[in-house]
């Protein structure tokens, strides 16, 4: 769902009757709430992938060469902080559901 996320609208046989609602996935980056953000790191595959995203160097160079693409100058640090957030977020659901 993660990566085919782009496509809840297209009626793609391959993603017909999806495990996980298309919502749980996309609300977090288009309709951010507290309550869409504890709904996606609430599954532990979703939490772990963010944790490692969160923890990764190469990720980290990605984003934040993506980052810079933005005209706003401290849009990158904002970015990286937030990450650096949800990454702790993220930790803390994976050690709640053990």
């Amino acid at each position: 769902m993660l990566v085919f996320s782009h496509r809840h609208n297209k009626n793609d046989s391959y993603l017909d009757n999806p495990i996980v609602d298309f919502t749980i996935v996309r609300e977090p980056m288009y309709k951010y709430s507290k309550h869409s953000q504890e709904r996606f790191f609430d599954l532990p595959t979703y939490a772990f992938l963010f944790r490692w995203f969160s923890q990764s160097p190469d990720a980290i160079d990605f984003a934040t060469e993506k980052f810079h693409e933005n005209s706003d100058k401290g849009y990158p640090e904002r970015m990286l902080t937030e990450i650096a957030h949800l990454g702790g977020e993220a930790y803390k659901h994976l050690h709640s559901s053990t």
